[in-house]
């Protein structure tokens, strides 16, 4: 089959753009697989409850991007039910500037910019291991994405990886710090077999993929001098967002008197805050992407404590901790003028509830 050819990808890219601008359904490269492989089968399985104050879940006003039930679900859910891996291969795929092309399918992978009219390269097989929810968020690319990266590696089929859109200044160090690939794909690149994963259950394939991460880290990396038991992990002075705690300093200043190490990750390297937490019992932060560093480097057993807005409350973390033996827990603040506040009191109750 002829590729792709690069006014072919341009219309495929308007198309998209003005669906975009319609709020329209997106076309889904999925519906062109010649191929479905079942990697790990749906499985049921128990979390463990997680650590929290009677009634807190009820706080939450609403949920990123509006999904606030489906969050509740998963912050409360005890019996739960694990998708299936599946891989899906598609033929004559053209990778260019962040997106996928097949057809009049432009699949955004990250925003990098419209297509390029240059000669493609020619390769035989590649698998997908960058997602869009990778490109945006930093702990999405750090679980997820190097997830899928583990998969590619399993089945002996090159990566297809591509550069987030988002600035994650840590990125490079933590490839090589998991083992991943180092490098990003650039170029057109005209696949003839691109297989592209499903893999949002954690099933047993995903769980031993997020153990091997955690192994990975450890095989790189030890503890340092400084390290502490207890940390409490900052968002970082640069981050706009609408999680703002408003008595972030008492809550600081709270668990400094409780000895926690106090770390900024914008003012250090991925090695540097891995080496000050590496098997701690306890991290604590702002629900966020920082928080994704916990669940790398907790011991089994630890606890990730996540610091809620109610008008944002994301439980997505939880699955992830589960999957390693990491204990998730959250506490749900009070909207304010500005952001949200967490209650001193409610703190000192949760970690009475742990102890």
């Amino acid at each position: 089959m002829r590729e792709l050819s690069f006014y072919s990808r341009l219309f495929a890219y308007v198309i998209r753009m003005i669906r975009k601008v319609l709020k329209r359904d997106m076309l889904a490269i999925e519906d062109y697989a010649a191929e479905t492989i079942i990697l790990s089968e749906a499985e049921e399985g128990v979390s463990q409850a997680a650590i929290t104050l009677k009634s807190e879940v009820d706080k939450a006003t609403d949920g990123y991007e509006g999904n606030l039930s489906s969050f509740i679900k998963y912050a409360t859910a005890i019996e739960v039910k694990h998708e299936a891996t599946e891989v899906y291969r598609i033929e004559n795929v053209v990778y260019d500037n962040g997106y996928l092309y097949k057809g009049f399918i432009a699949e955004h992978i990250s925003s990098l910019g419209r297509p390029q009219n240059r000669k493609a390269k020619q390769v035989e097989s590649m698998f997908l291991g960058s997602t869009a929810g990778g490109s945006r968020y930093f702990g999405v690319w750090l679980v997820s994405d190097s997830c899928r990266e583990l998969i590619a590696r399993e089945m002996g089929i090159e990566p297809l990886k591509v550069m987030p859109h988002s600035l994650y200044s840590h990125l490079p160090e933590l490839n090589k710090l998991l083992n991943l690939k180092q490098t990003y794909n650039e170029g057109v690149i005209h696949i003839k077999n691109l297989y592209i994963p499903k893999d949002n259950g954690y099933n047993a394939s995903k769980k031993k993929r997020c153990n091997e991460l955690r192994d990975s880290l450890r095989g790189n990396i030890k503890p340092c001098d400084e390290v502490s038991d207890k940390v409490y992990i900052l968002r970082g002075s640069g981050y706009a967002s609408g999680r703002a705690l408003v008595n972030e300093r008492e809550v600081i200043e709270y668990f400094r008197s409780k000895g926690f190490l106090i770390i900024d990750p914008t003012k250090m390297s991925a090695t540097q805050i891995l080496e000050k937490i590496l098997d701690c019992s306890v991290v604590v932060g702002i629900e966020g992407s920082q928080l994704a560093y916990g669940f790398l480097a907790l011991r089994k057993g630890g606890l990730l404590l996540t610091l809620q807005p109610p008008y944002r409350f994301n439980s997505a973390s939880r699955p992830r901790c589960d999957a390693v033996g990491v204990r998730w827990g959250f506490l749900v603040g009070d909207e304010v003028e500005g952001g949200f506040d967490i209650a001193i009191g409610d703190i000192e109750s949760l970690f009475d509830v742990w102890k």
